[in-house]
């Protein structure tokens, strides 16, 4: 019987149906579990596919996404007691395509243990990723005169959190409300009776804890505060609510705004340009 005999008539529709898309496959009749083996006629060892990156097996007779050589290093490592994130840190794989390899090894109890003493590694590396950031911005910030960087941040703050076509800026975030309200007191001299506060909240929220939290937080009396509660429209899962503040006649300032964020673009894009220009003619 010649080898393609060993096809199944759902194989032949299989091939009929990428031929009418016009990928011109050609099926190995080594293989029965169709469509994973499209061009390899000779498969004497395993070879990566051009179109899937995975790699076929003639004895397993299904493809593989890595070479025998790097599982079989994985079931060896695993066995001397790595755990699934050192395995997946080291081979650059899923921890789901390890655990799929690992999963049958026998691991003594000494082993178990010392893997189960690994599980806090990925808090302890959140900790040292934590303290790490905070080196690396302090230094950044030492060189910055905050003084004169309120325009870069106020014009930043505007553009991902205010509204384009009026002065209405809305977070949830406390320090980013003060902040803002900083710069436009001190630098915009912008006064209380210019601003419109109101708080979005919804259920479970308390409408009287929440105006007196954000009139503290944005440092004005009580009655500046208004309450838009709105089941429907204003489903939120923070505690006191979203802060919307609206500057009254806001025009100029809302103009002043863009054509800052559209300045500070203009000249990092444009000192951005020429740094790469300089590049170039120098090398």
């Amino acid at each position: 019987m010649s080898s393609s005999s060993a096809l199944t008539r759902g194989d032949l529709k299989s091939f009929l149906r990428f031929r009418a898309l016009g990928r011109g496959f050609n099926i190995c009749p080594r293989t029965v579990r169709w469509p994973y083996c499209l061009q390899y006629t000779h498969i004497d060892d395993m070879r990566p596919c051009p179109w899937t990156s995975l790699y076929y097996n003639k004895r397993m007779r299904h493809y593989r996404r890595y070479p025998m050589g790097i599982i079989n290093s994985v079931k060896k490592d695993r066995a001397k007691g790595m755990s699934l994130s050192q395995l997946t840190m080291k081979y650059q794989m899923s921890k789901t395509n390890v655990w799929h390899h690992v999963r049958g090894i026998y691991l003594s109890p000494e082993t178990r243990k010392a893997i189960r003493s690994y599980l806090g590694g990925s808090r302890a590396e959140k900790v040292r990723e934590w303290e790490r950031a905070q080196k690396e911005a302090f230094s950044i910030l030492e060189k910055i005169d905050i003084k004169s960087a309120w325009s870069i941040l106020y014009a930043a703050l505007y553009w991902s959190e205010g509204t384009k076509s009026s002065f209405v800026f809305t977070n949830t975030d406390e320090r980013m409300i003060r902040v803002f309200l900083f710069i436009l007191r001190t630098h915009l001299r912008v006064k209380n009776d210019a601003l419109d506060f109101m708080i979005r909240t919804c259920v479970p929220m308390n409408a009287l804890v929440c105006r007196k939290y954000w009139a503290e937080v944005a440092n004005v009396s009580l009655s500046q505060i208004r309450i838009n509660h709105n089941d429907k429209h204003n489903k939120s899962s923070t505690e006191y609510g979203m802060c919307r503040i609206t500057l009254k006649r806001g025009a100029y300032h809302l103009k002043l705004v863009h054509c800052l964020f559209r300045g500070v673009a203009d000249k990092m894009l444009d000192s951005g340009s020429r740094s790469s220009t300089d590049r170039t003619s120098h090398s």
